[in-house]
Formats: C-alpha cells, structure tokens, sequence
C-alpha cells in the first residue's frame, strides 16, 4: 500500500496489480498488492529490486501484532487543561468510541464479507484486535494484509464500511504542515538546541470500542463465526482526528519548549532546560493514562521520573541527536538543511516501480495517493509543481465527478493517459535527484526591489522601485486581451524582462490581482495564465525569488501606465506602497494567515 509503509515489488514477471475490475478491497483502496498476496517475493527478487531494502534474511512474512494496553479516556479527560478548547474537543471526539447515538444515521448492514485472512492469522490476532460476536451486527469491515518491505512484515488493515457516513462529520482543524514545522525548525536550529521525539505505539490500538460500538465494525472468520473489532480500526473515518485530539490533550499543559505534533508523533526543541521540563511532564502525563511508547517501557519512564534531575537533564541531552528523522525528512541540525529521509526515498523507489506496471488504467484512489506522495516530497524538496500543470489541471478536474459519489474512489477505473505516466515518473526522477536544501528560506532583512504592476485589455504598465529610484515601463498587447486573467500575469513577465537588468535574489511584486496574490501563495496555480507566469519566472530569473503582494487598484500607480495614458507615476506613493508592501509580506510569510473558520494559523506556500 504506497500510501502507508507497505511497499510492492514484481514477483516473478506476474503484474502487480488483480484485474482492473475485480473485488480485491486492497485494490479498491489504493492498496498495490501481488496477484497472490499470501506470499512474499523471493529473497533474489527483492535483493534485485530493492538493495537498500535489503536488510532481512526472510523471504516469507508473517503478521506482526504489537500487544499495547488501552488508553484510560476517563484519566485523559481529567488531566489539567491549560486550553479549553483542546479539551472540548477531545472530549467530543472520543465519544464515538462509546456513545451510539453518533452512529444512527448509519443505515443497515450490508452481507458480511469473509476476512482475508488465514485461519492461523485469525487465530494470532482474536483478543487482540477482535473478539467473537453473538449480538446484532450494524455494520461491517473486511480485513486484508499488505506487505511491510520496510519493516520485513505483514500488515493488517481493515476497510470499514461505514466510513463514507461520516464525511461531514470530520472536525475543522488545521495539523502542522511541513512548511510550518520548517519555519518553526529553522528558527530554533543551532547548538545550543535540543530536538527530542517519541511515537506511541500501535496508536490506533490503544483506543478501546466500546459498549455496542464494536457492532458497527463485523467480519465474518473464515470457519464462518461472526467477529467484531475491539479496537478503533485506521479505516475509519475519525481515527485520525480522535487519535490527533487526544494527542494534544496528553500534551494540553503549558510548554516551555516549541511542540510539534502529527497524530502518533511528538516532539519538542527548545533548551535543555525547556524540553527537560516538557518531556518529564509528557511522560507523566502518559504515565497517568496508561499510553504506550514504542522505544520506552514503562519501567524505562519511571526509571526516569524517579531520577534526579541532573540525571534526568543528561537523559534527555542523550536523546538528541543533532542528524534526524522526523516524519519522514531527514534533517541536519549543525548545517540548518533538510532532505528526504532514507525510508522516504524508499517509499519513492517502491512507488515508481508501482506506476511502472500501470498499464492503462488506475482508480482515483491509486492516482491521488500517487501524487499526494510526489506532492509531499516536492515540498521538502522545494521543487515547483507548476512544471506539471496539465497533469494537476486533468486530476482536478476529476473532483466533482467524485464527489457525486465517494464510491467512484474505489470502483470507477479512469483510462490513465500515457503522457501523464510519463510525466509522473519525471516526477519521480526529479525529487529523488533532488539535493539537501534549507531548512527554511531566510527572509531578507531589507527592502528588495519591488515592482508595482498593472494590465487591461490594451497593455502594460510597470514601476520598479530599486534603492528609491523610480523606473516606469510601459508596453501594448498585439491583439486586444479581454480576459484580466490572460493580461495580468503576463504583465508582470513583461514588466520583469523590460525593467530588471540585473537578476537580485528578491523581488516584491505588488499587484491589484488578488487571484493571481492567491496562486503565488499556493502550492499549485489553478489557472494555465498563472502556472505560465511562474514557470517563465522560474526559467528567466532561476536564482530570483518572486514575493507577491496584494495591491488595491484604486491606488496602484501603474494604473494610467496601462491604459496608455502616460505621465509621471506618483513617485512619492510608489515608494510608500513599495515600503508597506514590504512590511506586509514580512509579516505574511513569518507569521501566516489565520484560518477563517477557527483563526488557526496556516502558511502560504513560497514561490
């Protein structure tokens, strides 16, 4: 399954993938898997395949189940709250595990479906995952197993059917994305910085179902016994956010250090001083709700806590280390550089392979964890994703066809165009190759040279304000262009080559064209007249990097300019929008934007 650890390889020359319209639930959830998924490949296939993978002497794997106590909800939920609101919502979200009343929309069962399992397999994973069931069934899952090259295992995996029900019920809020935790990263990198991490583990396991929840979620074994799920399986739809939720609630105390969090990971940077005092406030806080950590016993923790605390300071600078993973880049903390992480590489490698034996068709779910996949690495490795605009613009245009009915994600085969196979593999190629890049991109600490620009339907129009001196430049269209859309971007291409003769590291672009601010500010342009304005700056000004700032038209002196009325521009507005416009982008590209819906902070993309 190439959107979780689970990799894929050819076996003997058969394709990786059951006919394009059979039933396989791996392959109706984007999960690519050997025809004859009960075997794994043979040790010489995979030594060829994968020779960094290499790191095991099994060629058959076996399902491994990691027996994890539950968590006390009741003991989460009395830990001391320093935010209300975090505990709000923690609160609402584990009711599910409990409270059937959120589960009366869901309408009756379908005919259970016999698990994918072995006998033996079942046998291994009753009492812990599952439990026979003689009750009511209102709702059914089927089991399957994929393979863990990564980690030499098999991998249980339960599609729940009911999860469709629940899309509207999702909570509105925003995890750290990449670009803020490298913001947050680069500004705390240095020597004297401690960055300590911890994962739970089996996380999804450590939440109990309980009362007649468990009913919602049924299989039938293979000697045809009826069972039902004990554990919140990650096939439902709020796994993720009632697992998130309470995550924060572990962490819902006042910090000293800088958190960061994503589901089962945790991790804190700061001082010695601050993350010594997190960390033994985070493991107390586990302690009292009986969470697991993978790499830390319970005696390791309390050996710990019950420490002094000049041992407990060289405990945690034990901890650091200053070249780390941490969800999936690797980072270098003396030399403030980021890169993809070896086990992320891998996933790419294996993930190709996969696109590879593609012949011709592919279900939306495949293709979108395919790009997610590719979308997350070009991220890290600040490559720009408008080089692949024809293929986003035919994946977007896919949305509302989905969206009439969720199930198209797993039963529609779409025709998978040769070109965009090719271009995808391009892609593959381009982020591997990739080199380390910078944590984050340091600002500049003065004014850049700044280019105020305007179109209409008849031409363009320009002021650049470099050093304060003024430099206008105007130009006119061959043909008439009634589209602000078509004359705005390419306005500012055409004011960038007339009035930069040289090529400074930064440029603000000033602009009355809010959509065109927008898409600069997002990771993929939308429309075809912007992604060509981005892709001919990026070739023209390759050392350049464009900021995008918004402008009202009312006050945009390059406004006369444009419509071919000539003059002198208002030198002394210009040099007061090139100044606030300056201070404006610092301040958006420093501390974001708040969210409409919740004021949460989210960050732009920077081109």
């Amino acid at each position: 399954c190439i959107g979780g650890d689970a990799q894929a390889v050819p076996r003997h020359g058969h394709s990786l993938f059951n006919d394009a319209r059979d039933s396989c639930a791996c392959r109706r959830h984007g999960a690519f898997v050997l025809a004859d998924n009960t075997d794994a490949p043979s040790t010489e296939d995979l030594q060829k395949a994968f020779p960094n993978l290499f790191k095991y002497q099994r060629s058959r794997f076996e399902i491994k189940i990691k027996h994890v106590d539950f968590i006390d909800t009741a003991k989460l939920l009395s830990l001391p709250s320093a935010d209300g609101q975090t505990f709000f919502f923690c609160k609402k979200y584990l009711r599910y595990l409990r409270d059937e009343s959120l589960y009366a929309h869901v309408p009756p069962p379908q005919p259970l479906k016999v698990s994918g399992f072995t006998a033996a397999e079942e046998q291994q994973m009753e009492n812990h995952k599952f439990k026979l069931y003689n009750g009511e069934v209102r709702g059914g899952v089927y089991g399957f197993k994929i393979s863990e090259w990564l980690k030499a295992r098999l991998r249980a995996v339960w599609n729940c059917y009911i999860k469709d029900y629940f899309g509207d019920k999702m909570p509105h809020y925003h995890m750290q994305s990449q670009q803020k935790i490298f913001k947050k990263l680069s500004a705390l990198a240095g020597e004297s910085t401690v960055f300590v991490q911890f994962d739970f583990a089996s996380y999804y396991d450590q939440f109990r179902l309980e009362g007649i929840i468990p009913s919602y979620f049924c299989f039938k074994g293979r000697k045809g016994e009826t069972f039902s799920l004990t554990r919140l399986p990650m096939g439902f739809s709020l796994a993720c956010a009632m697992a998130q939720f309470a995550t924060w609630q572990v962490l819902n105390f006042d910090k000293e250090s800088t958190p960061f969090t994503c589901i089962d990971n945790v991790a804190f940077a700061g001082t010695l001083a601050q993350v010594h005092h997190d960390v033994t406030l985070f493991l107390k806080r586990c302690v009292a709700v009986n969470a697991t950590l993978n790499d830390f016993t319970t005696e390791t923790i309390a050996d710990y806590l019950r420490a002094p605390k000049d041992e407990q300071l060289r405990t945690v600078l034990s901890w650091h280390k200053n070249e780390f993973t941490f969800l999936g880049v690797a980072y270098n903390w003396m030399e403030r550089t980021k890169s993809l992480s070896e086990k992320t590489t891998d996933k790419l490698e294996a993930t190709r392979r996969c696109l590879q034996a593609i012949d011709g068709e592919i279900t939306p779910r495949q293709l979108a964890t395919i790009i997610g996949l590719l979308r997350y690495a070009s991220v890290v490795t600040e490559t720009h994703s408008f080089s692949r605009y024809d293929l986003m613009s035919w994946t977007r245009r896919l949305g509302s066809f989905l969206q009439e009915d969720l199930a198209r994600w797993d039963n529609q085969v779409l025709h998978f165009p040769p070109e965009y196979k090719i271009e995808l593999l391009a892609w593959f190629d381009e982020v591997k190759l990739a080199k380390a890049t910078p944590i984050a991109y340091t600002l500049p600490s003065v004014q850049p040279t700044t280019i105020i620009t305007d179109a209409s339907g008849i031409g363009w129009g320009a002021v650049m304000v470099q050093n304060g001196r003024i430099t206008q430049a105007e130009g006119r269209w061959d043909t008439e262009i009634q589209s602000s859309v078509a004359a705005e971007p390419k306005g500012v291409f055409e004011a960038a080559k007339a009035l930069l003769k040289t090529k400074p590291k930064d440029i603000l672009v000033l602009t009355d064209h809010q959509p065109l601010v927008f898409s600069a500010n997002s990771q993929a342009p939308r429309s075809f007249h912007y992604n060509e304005l981005f892709k001919n700056l990026a070739a023209e000004f390759p050392e350049t990097k464009f900021w995008f700032q918004f402008l009202p038209g009312n006050v945009n002196v390059a406004d006369a300019l444009s419509r071919g009325q000539g003059g002198q521009c208002d030198e002394r507005r210009a040099r007061e929008f090139a100044g606030t416009g300056w201070l404006t982008a610092l301040s958006f590209y420093t501390q974001g934007r708040l969210c409409p819906k919740c004021q949460t902070p989210t960050l732009p993309w920077q081109y």
